[in-house]
């Protein structure tokens, strides 16, 4: 039988069990719900598109390698619950529960619109703020439904 913790959704530390890969994942996942790493990710998503604006290469460079390195910055968090919490225990029950077809298609569809967003900021056209701003308009109805999704599930474990 799990622990308390394990049953009420809780986190837990990352289990020594399993390959290096999945003790990574899973250590990754937590480092991801901490609040801090959150809302940073937020922050760089938005400061993203200005510095496609200004094409500055450096700047553009240092914001990427930011984001893709956020959820090393930040330990677990020391508590469960939270809004970024369920964000992130949301999204990752949704995709335990399984990749089908349509959430492939959203995903594809997603990264075209995000290249094609970038790239005509990176032109100066005006165009790709809007389609920018459609994705984080988009983002926002993502997590809250990824926080309903969560909290409709409290006793679910990841595998």
């Amino acid at each position: 039988m799990p622990p308390d913790d394990v049953i009420r959704g809780a986190y837990h530390p990352p289990p020594r069990t399993g390959s290096w890969g999945e003790r990574i994942s899973r250590l990754m996942w937590a480092r991801h719900a901490n609040p801090l790493s959150g809302w940073s990710r937020v922050v760089l998503g938005v400061a993203l598109p200005i510095g496609l604006w200004s094409q500055n290469t450096w700047v553009i460079g240092l914001l990427c390698l930011m984001i893709l390195s956020n959820p090393i910055w930040f330990a677990p968090p020391s508590r469960p619950g939270g809004l970024m919490y369920h964000i992130v225990r949301g999204e990752r029950l949704w995709i335990c529960d399984g990749l089908n077809r349509a959430k492939w298609v959203n995903g594809a569809a997603v990264a075209v619109i995000a290249l094609l967003a970038c790239w005509l900021i990176w032109l100066n056209n005006p165009l790709g703020i809007l389609l920018y701003l459609f994705l984080l308009w988009r983002k926002l109805i993502f997590v809250r439904k990824m926080v309903g999704y969560s909290r409709a599930r409290p006793g679910a474990v990841f595998p």
